[in-house]
């Protein structure tokens, strides 16, 4: 072997040695660019809102996230998708199981037809994010819907409730984004 081929076999043995690791960390704004008014004779009155704000590090605690998906999904007239909360694929190609889920987020997309329904899985449907045994919600097109429990508890996922299902009733392609943070 010669040196250059010493040095190749060695940098990717280094390389192969290494753990592979991914951080998330960032904040989540909600600004309210909004200005409420009251008009009457003798003058006006008015209210402005503030943002809110959410900043996270990487981990397992309270206020800390360790995994993250995303996805944009196209259901066609009629049919149904359910994401498993446990058997998930990040951006990288990594798998991630949430036991915790501190922020969910879902956009309907602005072209869609009709709405969306969120929950109501068929077998062991993610509940810890509703009230009851079922809960459902409907996204209107153009809507969003943004969850966040950044204590420790978060949303809780389990073994048996931990699919996330979301059904198009209407006669045309919808369009939605998913994104999911939380701990494994």
């Amino acid at each position: 072997m010669n040196k250059a081929q010493y040095i190749a076999a060695w940098l990717l043995l280094t390389v192969a040695a290494m753990a592979q690791t991914t951080a998330f960390r960032g904040s989540t704004i909600l600004i309210n660019d909004w200005t409420h008014t009251k008009t009457f004779s003798g003058g006006s009155v008015s209210e402005t809102f503030d943002e809110w704000r959410w900043t996270h590090t990487s981990g397992t605690n309270a206020n800390q996230m360790s995994a993250f998906v995303r996805a944009n999904v196209t259901l066609a007239a009629s049919a149904t998708n359910t994401h498993a909360l446990t058997a998930m694929t990040n951006s990288f190609g990594d798998s991630v199981a949430f036991d915790t889920v501190r922020v969910l987020r879902v956009e309907s997309d602005t072209d869609n037809a009709h709405s969306i329904v969120m929950g109501g899985a068929a077998s062991n449907p993610w509940t810890g994010w509703g009230g009851g045994t079922d809960p459902t919600i409907t996204l209107a097109p153009g809507g969003m819907l943004l969850m966040v429990a950044p204590s420790l508890a978060g949303y809780a996922v389990a073994t048996n409730a931990y699919n996330l299902q979301f059904v198009n009733q209407g006669t045309n392609s919808v369009v939605y984004e998913i994104y999911i943070g939380g701990s494994e």
